[in-house]
C-alpha cells in the first residue's frame, strides 16, 4: 500500500522528491508513536498509554507543500493555515500545534515554520502566549490592512472578469453564494 502510494506519486510526474515526502507522510500516518507522537507514564501501575492529539494531527495534515510552487514553504504554511482559520477548521482561541511538531509533520525546518507564525501574528491572525504556544486570534483583531490588500486584490480581479464578459449578476451571485457557505451568523 505505502509502496503504492509511493509509485503512483512519482508516476504522476511529481517527482521522486514529492514522492518520498508522501511516503514519509504516510509512514508517519500508519506509525504514530515512531514519529513524534507524546507518551505519558500511568502513575498507578507504571504502564506507558499513548496520548495522541488527533486534533493537532488533523490539522497538520490539512497542510499541503507543493515544491513545485515559485512561493516561498513558509508562504505556503501561512496561507495553508490562513486557510483553516477562514475556513472555521481552527478556531478563536484554538491552540496551533508547536513550531516542532508542524516541523516534523511537513519534514521541513522549524525555523521555516517560526517564520509563518511570525507573519500571521503581524496580520493578526494568531497571537502568541510566552512558555503556551501559539492561538488562533479572534476575528476582531485581524488586521485592517490584510482587508486592504484582498480588497486591492479583489478590485484588480473583479475589472478583468467584466473585461473578459462576466456579467455584474454572476459576480453578485458568487459572493451571495460564498456568504451563504460562511459561519457568519
Amino acid at each position: 500500500m505505502i509502496c503504492e502510494e509511493f509509485r503512483k506519486a512519482v508516476d504522476r510526474g511529481e517527482g521522486l522528491w514529492y514522492g518520498v515526502t508522501v511516503l514519509r507522510q504516510l509512514i508517519q500516518s500508519r506509525h504514530p508513536l515512531r514519529h513524534g507522537s507524546r507518551r505519558a507514564t500511568s502513575p498507578a501501575r507504571g504502564e506507558v498509554k499513548e496520548e495522541v492529539n488527533y486534533k493537532e494531527r488533523r490539522q497538520m495534515s490539512m497542510l499541503h507543500l507543493d515544491y513545485r510552487d515559485s512561493r516561498p514553504i513558509y508562504e505556503q504554511v501561512q496561507d495553508g493555515l490562513r486557510r483553516l482559520m477562514v475556513s472555521g477548521v481552527l478556531t478563536e482561541g484554538e491552540k496551533l500545534p508547536s513550531v516542532r511538531a508542524l516541523a516534523g509533520q511537513l519534514a521541513i525546518n522549524p525555523n521555516t515554520i517560526q517564520r509563518a507564525y511570525e507573519a500571521l501574528e503581524r496580520e493578526g491572525y494568531v497571537y502568541s502566549v510566552a512558555g503556551k504556544g501559539s492561538f488562533v486570534a479572534p476575528r476582531r483583531e485581524v488586521d485592517a490592512g490584510r482587508q486592504t490588500e484582498l480588497l486591492k486584490q479583489m478590485d484588480a480581479a473583479v475589472k478583468e472578469l467584466l473585461f473578459l464578459g462576466v456579467s455584474r449578476e454572476e459576480l453578485i451571485k458568487r459572493i451571495e453564494t460564498a456568504e451563504g457557505g460562511s459561519d457568519r451568523a
